[in-house]
């Protein structure tokens, strides 16, 4: 044998060897997806799988077969043997979650589901333990928290209870709310233990404020809200324009302008005082100008700032009417926030130019809390004058924080056209001595 026959030999052996072993690694590769494949599979099947479908203790055991040691085809099955309240079925259930967590012991949702199957099985102590670990493997997390939680309060223990709800509501602004709904009910709105769960945390004291006002507890809400630093109001500006809102909208009137100050959304606006009273701003078009005047767009009337005609200061409000024939007019309007139970006059200064109609303007007067007129000026003077003050005196409803004033017209029917212009300025408002509710009333023309 020649030198060149025994390298092909070695050679070939060689060759031999590396197809063996190329062959071993593609087996394996194949084996390997195919299980890697079918574990996905399992693992799918348990993921996209709701306990309520009716096939769901079938893909269960499909899942598990496919997967043996995914956790979630296990897990299907303990809740739903959980589901079937026998002694048998929850006792299958238990080890059902077991198995779970022996597959993936820090994973802290599996412990939950044990703590609430052993719940049902009325074996407290075990489910305390199941609780405690969920904690233990979660400690920042809301939902061990809030779990374990209402695990203390159905068991009666109180004050364990909202000391967990307290911690879960430090977390997870959703879980706040609840934990202050709870809270609220339990204690039957006491709102010293609500005061009691906020401590210090800026998001707490901000979160209760908001709740206390979708509550109406306006002092409360108010007072929390001014427990925070300007840093904080600044930070938390959005929420406060929330609760501003909702004060306003539930006519808390008082503390919507106390809320409205502390974050600037509205400049000159105070408690018994009409904001821009001589028209020296802008008509301001913003949903948080709560207190602003409010224009609303009708056909046949024209409304706009004027400096060519002013009783002082450099404008006044001009309101052209150009042929407008309805019964009511109410689109030139504002809210005032005063004393329930005390009386006022509110005076302004209006000019006329050709103003003609059968029902001409006046200021009408209505309680902010339920929109009835509880008083209204004469009517403007007819065709061409100079400026005149005209006086509007009311009492406020003991069940109102304010007035909402508005332009309005005498009744003369569905079709009654009124045309010319008149103008607005130097409104203001002052309390005087009680007026008797007996003589309130609508005043009328002659």
């Amino acid at each position: 044998m020649n030198r060149s026959d025994e390298q092909l030999i070695v050679a070939s052996s060689r060759n031999w060897k590396g197809r063996v072993a190329a062959a071993v690694v593609v087996v394996f590769a194949l084996a390997f997806g195919y299980y890697a494949v079918q574990w996905q599979i399992g693992n799918m099947l348990a993921e996209l799988t709701a306990p309520s479908e009716q096939n769901a203790m079938e893909i269960a055991g499909v899942v598990r077969t496919l997967s043996p040691d995914d956790p979630t085809g296990s897990w299907l099955e303990a809740v739903l043997k959980g589901e079937e309240f026998s002694p048998e079925s929850l006792a299958a259930s238990i080890e059902g979650h077991k198995e779970t967590i022996r597959l993936s012991p820090y994973h802290y949702p599996w412990w939950l589901e044990l703590g609430r199957a052993y719940e049902q099985l009325d074996k407290p102590e075990m489910a305390e333990q199941s609780f405690l670990r969920a904690v233990e493997l979660a400690p920042a997390y809301t939902l061990p928290r809030w779990q374990l939680g209402n695990y203390y309060l159905r068991a009666g223990r109180e004050e364990e209870a909202f000391e967990e709800l307290r911690k879960a509501a430090y977390n997870d602004p959703v879980y706040r709310e609840q934990v202050f709904s709870i809270t609220w009910d339990y204690f039957e709105q006491d709102t010293t233990r609500l005061d009691s769960l906020v401590g210090d945390s800026t998001n707490m004291r901000v979160g209760l404020a908001k709740f206390y006002a979708a509550r109406e507890r306006p002092k409360k809400s108010i007072e929390l809200w001014n427990s925070l630093s300007e840093e904080a109001k600044t930070q938390n500006k959005e929420v406060g324009a929330l609760i501003a809102r909702a004060m306003f909208e539930k006519r808390f009137l008082k503390t919507a302008i106390e809320f409205s100050n502390s974050l600037g959304l509205e400049e000159g606006t105070n408690f018994e005082t009409i904001q821009n009273a001589g028209f020296e701003n802008e008509i301001s078009r913003s949903d948080d100008a709560f207190f602003a005047w409010k224009t609303d767009s009708k056909e046949g009337v024209r409304i706009q700032l004027s400096r060519g005609r002013k009783h002082s200061g450099d404008r006044s409000l001009q309101v052209s009417f150009g042929g407008y024939s309805k019964a009511e007019f109410g689109n030139v309007y504002k809210t005032v926030a005063l004393e329930p139970g005390k009386s006022y006059r509110v005076s302004f200064w209006v000019q006329t130019e050709e103003l003609q109609s059968a029902g001409l303007p006046k200021l009408e007067v209505l309680s902010a809390s339920e929109g009835k007129i509880i008083a209204a000026s004469e009517t403007y003077p007819r065709g061409t004058n100079n400026w005149k003050q005209i006086s509007v005196e009311f009492r406020v409803p003991d069940d109102s924080e304010g007035v909402v004033l508005r332009t309005a017209r005498a009744f003369c029917g569905e079709a009654c056209p009124m045309l010319g212009t008149i103008w607005y300025d130097d409104f203001t408002v002052e309390r005087i001595e009680d007026i008797e509710p007996s003589e309130e009333a609508e005043s009328t023309d002659a």
